[in-house]
């Protein structure tokens, strides 16, 4: 008997940050310290701070940290302030979040929350700041993310399998069903105060076999892991008055580890529990994204008669620049060393007569440069030496990832601005992969002239570009079996 593993593909989930000090100066020498930690979430618009619905941390009483609760979006990068403080003081929204009263004002921390849930075991440790005197030593901070569940507890399948049920020996054809129920709260007669809370389908065997139902930790207890439930195994009767064929009584916690349990008068059921991982649970056991990005200099992205350059040096910032910048500062926080592989296709480099589709943009057979900021000053340096040219082959750049990886997650993400009826063909993985079905969605390609302004280029572009990675990386674990560490 076997239960796949199966995997959450929302991607939105509720979050605790415990906030630890350390070191903090203790600003009024004839007082006992007292911090307070307020937390700032950056607004859409990244320019500008606002209060978190419960900006001020809840402190744990005698224990030495403090908690806030926070909604986490894979897709953005979700800013945040901590400000620490010594007592009460007032904060200015309108000076970027700064707190008004300097005397009680033991420093400040910026990060985001996938840079905290991205580290090992969830932990982000950094140093307070006080920014009119940057140099000071104000105190260590260190945040710890994780998971909440939800309020109706963990996911689970579960899968019940009969063995020798006692059936009378005239029976040729079996016909049973079992049942499980749950104690209604506040009775105690295990018998007299059970409710049905499912009914499996029927199987004809005396070894039989029932489909893996989907429960909630919720949906079984009232509240405690020593509540017990009933699995209660049936004959079924064509009038209608069906006969109990063996019970079991359990405590949930034993149904969720149990791999087989006896039945009374006879028979047993095999038991198998599978929790529903969550893409956070795999980031939580060590899950790396390793970001590779390819840059495409092909003689597309420049059209005279319309006066369009997609390279244009001469811009503040190009559309690929912007692209980098916007997905890139999300992904590189999954990412333990911050190396990232940069490459160029469909240009001649660096005063090369040949057209290059697998081109390290760094002139480095190691093409790692460090965070999003080297790829965008290597990009910047490559601008100055590319001829642009054809055709359009980002395949050889694939390939070299590939080669250069032990394992591959098969998921690419591209962001361009062509015509996109191709890109589709490739994106519909159903008809693509040489007329073979593709078992999962691999591609997914986002048009970034769909985007008018540059809010919604700061926001929407790489929410639209990233949002199908958690269900993605969650149906590669699923179809593999992969359980998070």
């Amino acid at each position: 008997m076997s239960i796949a593993t199966k995997v959450l593909k929302s991607h939105n989930a509720s979050v605790e940050l415990k906030v630890t000090l350390k070191r903090e100066p203790k600003l009024d020498l004839s007082s006992q310290s007292n911090p307070r930690i307020f937390l700032l979430l950056q607004d859409s618009q990244g320019s500008g701070w606002i209060n978190h619905s419960h900006n001020q941390s809840e402190h744990i009483e005698n224990e030495l940290y403090f908690i806030f609760i926070l909604e986490y979006h894979f897709e953005e990068l979700q800013k945040i302030k901590l400000v620490v403080a010594n007592g009460d003081i007032s904060l200015n929204l309108e000076s970027q979040g700064s707190a008004s009263n300097e005397q009680g004002l033991i420093g400040e921390f910026v990060t985001d929350i996938g840079s905290i849930l991205g580290k090992s075991k969830g932990i982000l440790k950094g140093g307070l700041v006080l920014t009119e005197r940057p140099e000071e030593d104000r105190g260590q901070i260190i945040l710890s993310g994780r998971e909440l569940p939800p309020k109706n507890g963990k996911t689970f399948n579960l899968k019940v399998q009969g063995h020798n049920l006692q059936l009378p020996p005239l029976v040729v054809k079996p016909d049973v069903f079992y049942k499980l129920s749950r104690r209604i709260k506040g009775n105690s007669d295990i018998h007299s105060n059970m409710r049905v809370f499912h009914e499996s389908e029927r199987r004809y065997s005396r070894n039989p076999d029932w489909s893996a139902i989907k429960l909630s930790e919720g949906d079984l207890q009232n509240g405690e892991f020593n509540d017990e439930v009933c699995l209660t195994c049936w004959q079924h009767k064509r009038d209608g008055i069906h006969k109990s064929i063996g019970e079991c009584v359990l405590k949930i916690d034993k149904l969720l580890s149990s791999n087989k349990v006896s039945l009374i008068p006879k028979g047993e059921l095999l038991l198998q529990c599978a929790f529903e991982n969550t893409f956070l649970d795999y980031i939580a056991g060590g899950l790396e994204i390793r970001l590779s990005i390819a840059i495409d200099f092909t003689s597309s992205n420049r059209h005279y008669i319309y006066g369009i350059d997609l390279h244009n040096i001469s811009c503040d910032e190009t559309n690929y620049g912007r692209a980098i910048r916007f997905v890139g500062n999300i992904l590189e926080n999954y990412s333990t060393d911050g190396r990232i592989p940069v490459y160029g296709f469909g240009g001649k480099f660096y005063g090369s007569e040949e057209v290059s589709h697998s081109f390290p943009l760094n002139q480095n057979y190691q093409p790692n440069v460090l965070g999003i900021s080297g790829v965008l000053e290597t990009y910047q340096k490559a601008l100055e030496n590319v001829m642009l040219s054809s055709p359009t082959k980002f395949a050889p750049t694939i390939q070299s990832v590939i080669s250069r990886l032990k394992s591959f997650a098969n998921n690419f993400k591209v962001v361009g601005t062509a015509d996109r009826e191709n890109m589709n063909k490739l994106a519909d993985f159903k008809s693509y992969n040489w007329g073979n079905l593709k078992q999962r969605d691999i591609v997914h390609f986002v048009a970034m002239n769909d985007f008018e302004n540059q809010n919604q280029i700061n926001k929407d572009l790489p929410k639209a570009a990233l949002e199908k990675i958690p269900s993605q990386v969650m149906d590669y674990m699923s179809q593999n079996g992969i359980i998070p560490r």
